[in-house]
């Protein structure tokens, strides 16, 4: 908690328009993946930030797949346009794509919460 302050305070002096954005971006470029927020405002500006973009995505799949391929022939690493892609980069890239995943299936359950609301329909949980 005392390191986002720390770096909230610092965005706050800095230039840029919105200062929880810019802490947000601070945040994860330390690899942090998570920010607890109140305020709905806030929620938007994070969900934006820890999204993975669609070249992020498509870069880890190439990754796992450059990966998975060297383990197939035997080797413990190989290489991708210049970089390493050993156990930890491979680790990374998987966790990508499983919190890709997750955002996915999250905001389907959203969509279907939302068109049951409209829908004033009721879903009986057969569990509860």
């Amino acid at each position: 908690m005392k390191l986002y302050l720390a770096v909230f305070k610092i965005c706050r002096r800095s230039r840029k328009a919105n200062p929880i954005q810019a802490t947000i971006e601070i945040i994860k470029t330390i690899y942090i993946i998570t920010a607890i927020t109140f305020l709905v405002k806030s929620e938007k500006v994070i969900n934006e930030v820890f999204t993975p973009s669609k070249k992020e995505i498509e870069l880890a799949r190439r990754i796992v797949n450059a990966y998975e391929e060297a383990i197939k022939k035997g080797l413990g690493a190989t290489s991708m346009e210049g970089r390493i892609i050993d156990k930890a980069a491979y680790n990374q890239a998987k966790e990508l794509l499983t919190l890709t995943e997750m955002i996915k299936e999250k905001e389907e359950l959203k969509k279907k919460k939302l068109e049951v609301y409209q829908n004033k329909q009721i879903i009986h949980d057969p569990v509860n």
